[in-house]
């Protein structure tokens, strides 16, 4: 989705902006890119710890949450900034993350 994003022609390379204390609940990251037309920066949800832990996704067994929290966050904060910003990217199709972290029982 992000190469996707990158290459699509309206917007700047997507970027990162990390905030927090790495390692603890606050550390988060935001994504955000120009949109070219309008020059505007366009910013996304910012994804911290304490989301991944309520969310479920950091306390699964094998998660890459607990052994690649940077990569993790980055990967995160492009989904729901893509899916804000340009949703036809992705036409509603779930990343890989997205489909380990989720519940069966949750029903999705």
């Amino acid at each position: 989705m992000i190469a996707t994003f990158n290459s699509c022609g309206r917007f700047s390379a997507l970027r990162y902006r990390f905030s927090g204390t790495p390692g603890k609940d606050d550390w988060g990251c935001t994504a955000y890119a120009k949109e070219k037309e309008t020059g505007e920066i366009l910013e996304g949800a910012t994804i911290t710890l304490a989301i991944a832990k309520k969310e479920g996704w950091f306390g699964k067994s094998g998660s890459k949450w607990q052994s690649i929290p940077e990569q993790m966050l980055r990967y995160r904060s492009a989904t729901f900034f893509i899916r804000s910003v340009a949703p036809e990217i992705g036409m509603g199709l779930m990343t890989k993350d997205e489909l380990e972290d989720m519940d069966p029982q949750d029903g999705y």
